[in-house]
């Protein structure tokens, strides 16, 4: 089921057995998910992650005329913030935050000595990881003893099983700063966050995706600043990598800084 940013929030579907014959198995597990995502809004502050989809669709012969066509869309997915609350995610707090914020400076990416020593300790962990795993059965009994050293720091947040809900996929194309604002206005209208949703209103919104589709938001950030309102200008959205692109910058950054 595709969504647009013109595209209104579903219509109401009469719970008819007759009506329900007529959709087909994958619109209805679509309508289900979207519901229950919906819902899951009104209730819990979430995280949204978004990428793009692309898909080539074949011809089955060569005929004069046809190509095979490629089809780009977007694709996003949200998840309960763990154990977030309301007033510590408020939006007015994030602004007052970064108006007092001093300039950054060369120390804030300086390691102390604990955090340098504690560095050590990953990277010598991770060497030993790379060698037990992929060293033959000759390392490979000393799997348990590796798992048992993983360094741990008090910073990590317990373990927990995060819960995930699709969005239905959008037919629109992030390759722009506009696609990128446009995915993200679809995704708040989808969840009412602009009027109707209590729960998110006045509430920091947390977004990841791709290195790209951060600059380009925080580009729009701005652009529009001074403009629109807090909403308009995404003053109230704060920008991060998803998880797997902030292990590729976490590495590289590690090796290049370090």
């Amino acid at each position: 089921m595709l969504l647009s940013a013109s595209t209104s929030a579903a219509p109401v579907l009469p719970h008819t057995p007759m009506l329900s014959k007529h959709l087909g198995l994958l619109t209805r597990i679509s309508m289900a998910c979207r519901t229950t995502t919906k819902c899951l809004a009104q209730t819990d502050l979430l995280g949204h992650v978004y990428d793009n989809i692309n898909m080539v669709f074949k011809i089955a012969e060569q005929i004069l005329g046809r190509t095979d066509s490629q089809e780009n869309g977007t694709c996003a997915t949200v998840f309960p913030l763990f154990e977030a609350s309301d007033k510590d995610m408020k939006t007015k707090d994030l602004l007052a935050s970064q108006e007092s914020a001093p300039p950054l400076s060369i120390r804030d990416i300086i390691l102390t000595s604990e955090e340098e020593m504690f560095l050590h300790t990953c990277l010598i962990h991770t060497i030993t990881c790379i060698i037990v795993k992929f060293g033959g059965p000759a390392f490979a009994c000393f799997d348990e003893d590796v798992a048992a050293s993983t360094p741990i720091t008090s910073k990590q947040i317990p373990i927990h099983k995060m819960e995930t809900y699709p969005l239905s996929a959008m037919n629109i194309d992030k390759s722009s700063r506009m696609g990128n604002a446009e995915v993200i206005d679809t995704i708040f209208k989808e969840f009412g966050y602009i009027a109707a949703n209590k729960k998110s209103h006045g509430k920091v919104k947390i977004i990841h995706g791709d290195q790209l589709s951060v600059s380009r938001i925080r580009s729009i950030m701005a652009n529009r600043v001074g403009h629109d309102s807090i909403d308009s200008s995404y003053l109230n959205v704060v920008c991060g990598p998803g998880l797997f692109h902030a292990q590729l910058h976490a590495v590289f950054g590690t090796l290049q800084t370090h």
